[in-house]
């Protein structure tokens, strides 16, 4: 499926894409106005999200049982919380690319590796990447920027030669088979 765009025009309308069979992408840009809420689920393939993902206030919830590639920004403007979950493969942001927030909170899940960007929110983010790695995707960002960060990785977090930038009050890392690299800057 190729989602082309859709748009509420006005109020606090929702908006809801689920594909049953085979790869989602996000060709136009999806948006609700007001504290309307997105929900995309893939439950039989790979999305990959090549234009922007937006709501006012709302929450966002991006699934997908196969890989996911970011490759334009997700945001909720305000309060929102953005949920990104790869079920049964990997997140992959290229550089430039964020997932923002307000003061709402960012949870990025894998059962694989997640390749982060940036991420952005005054509230609280969690990084997971069940089976995989948690590396550095790009320097254009702050990789990570939260009031409280937890990174869990299935074997390291980002390399001794590109450690992972973060700008955070809190941070709860464990690499659980490999390495932990991290740069914070305050």
């Amino acid at each position: 499926v190729h989602a082309d765009g859709i748009i509420t025009e006005a109020g606090n309308a929702p908006v809801s894409l689920v594909v049953t069979t085979g790869p989602l992408t996000v060709g136009g840009v999806i948006t609700a106005h007001g504290s309307g809420n997105i929900h995309v689920n893939t439950k039989s393939g790979t999305a990959t999200v090549n234009a922007a993902v937006s709501s006012t206030s709302g929450h966002v919830t991006f699934l997908a049982s196969g890989n996911i590639g970011l490759n334009a920004n997700i945001v909720s403007g305000s309060t929102g919380t953005l949920n990104v979950v790869s079920s049964g493969g990997d997140i992959t942001q290229i550089d430039g690319v964020r997932v923002i927030t307000g003061s709402g909170d960012i949870r990025l899940s894998a059962s694989g590796s997640i390749a982060l960007a940036g991420l952005s929110t005054s509230g609280n983010a969690s990084v997971v990447a069940t089976n995989g790695a948690i590396t550095d995707a790009g320097d254009m960002h702050v990789d990570a920027v939260a009031s409280q960060l937890r990174l869990t990785a299935g074997t390291s977090i980002a390399t001794s030669a590109n450690h992972l930038e973060t700008t955070v009050a809190t941070l709860s890392a464990w690499a659980n088979g490999g390495s932990l690299y991290i740069l914070e800057s305050d």
